[in-house]
């Protein structure tokens, strides 16, 4: 079974080269080749990328930057394997990580999509060990070991490593381009699960990863701009998963501060705990957070003011106030604006 490894780089040569090194030491004997694509780098940088000297590695030059998942997608389609590893280029891959992915796939026929545990190459603490759906549909990468076992079952996982068949990869899309270095490996994710396939963790798998620490206003505009995109898409799948974990948020709080308790709530959010139901209280505070994240986006993505975001709201839910608070006798002037 020929496998293919996708490197996606921009600009990148050092960590490159550490990367492939590190791969070429850590592969078993197996039918394999690497594509390196060059996503839009300097003519300079294309041209050392060139001269990389690896086994079984062929170098795809992209006319220019288009970010992640259009130069993974590049990659695949030049491939011939018949499963994937899609590799970050700033990986160093440590010894035995290679097996515990692959062999999932013979022992879960219905695998989607595997990922591995990953080091702050720096720290060597856990950095990725899952993704998480947290309350207020935060997407959060966890960062403690998984329980005992050889695979654990997520609903996402991070793309900087991660495999899956070629076959479900292209059956399912690929890659989503909407998306610009953020989310597409969740919407990849929540349709293999949709699909009913799994999603999982390889714990005896373990890369170290050069965390990028960049922060700043471009980088918040676009997670913003990958979020809205990725709730408006999946707006019920991710308040289903926000709404799992309200229960423990609610019990924290009140453990903290007793006097928020109240005994209806506390007596559904223990409901939810212990019996797996879905509380309908934790479905509705869920969906206005994502009422509270698409305001947000007004602000952040649109360049509107506080005004302008009111006006907005005001024409959104006036008919829902309408239909709620209306009664003969009780309308206003006709001079003024109802709602």
């Amino acid at each position: 079974m020929k496998v293919s490894f996708i490197v996606p780089v921009f600009n990148e040569t050092r960590l490159t080269k550490a990367c492939l090194e590190s791969l070429e030491a850590t592969l078993p004997i197996i039918d394999y080749e690497i594509i390196l694509v060059d996503d839009g780098s300097l003519p300079e940088i294309a041209c050392e990328l060139d001269q990389l000297t690896f086994k079984n590695l062929t170098v795809i030059h992209a006319p220019k930057n288009q970010g992640f998942a259009a130069a993974n997608n590049l990659g695949v389609r030049h491939s011939n394997g018949e499963i994937l590893f899609l590799i970050n280029n700033d990986l160093v891959l440590q010894p035995g990580w290679f097996e515990p992915m692959r062999t999932a796939f013979d022992r879960f026929p219905d695998l989607g999509i595997i990922g591995n545990i990953q080091l702050n190459a720096t720290t060597k603490e856990i950095d990725h060990a899952g993704c998480l759906i947290g309350w207020g549909s935060t997407i959060s990468h966890k960062k403690t070991p998984n329980k005992i076992g050889a695979y654990s079952p997520f609903e996402t996982i991070t793309a900087a490593c991660c495999a899956i068949s070629k076959e479900l990869f292209i059956r399912h899309g690929g890659f989503d381009e909407s998306y610009q270095n953020g989310c597409e490996d969740t919407e990849l994710c929540f349709r293999l699960r949709k699909s009913g396939y799994r999603v999982l963790v390889a714990n005896r798998s373990t890369v170290q990863h050069h965390v990028s620490t960049t922060r700043g206003v471009e980088k918040s505009q676009r997670q913003d701009r990958n979020f809205r995109i990725l709730q408006r898409r999946w707006s019920q799948k991710l308040q289903e998963l926000s709404s799992q974990a309200w229960p423990k948020h609610y019990i924290r709080q009140v453990l903290s501060q007793p006097s928020l308790c109240s005994r209806p709530i506390a007596f559904e959010a223990l409901s939810q705990w212990l019996f797996k139901t879905t509380s309908p209280k934790a479905q509705l505070i869920s969906s206005c957070f994502q009422e509270r994240n698409e305001r947000h986006w007004l602000s952040t993505i649109e360049n509107w003011n506080d005004d302008m975001i009111k006006n907005f709201e005001r024409r959104k839910f006036s008919n829902w106030l309408k239909n709620k608070f209306e009664y003969e006798g009780l309308y206003i002037n006709s001079d003024r604006a109802e709602g």
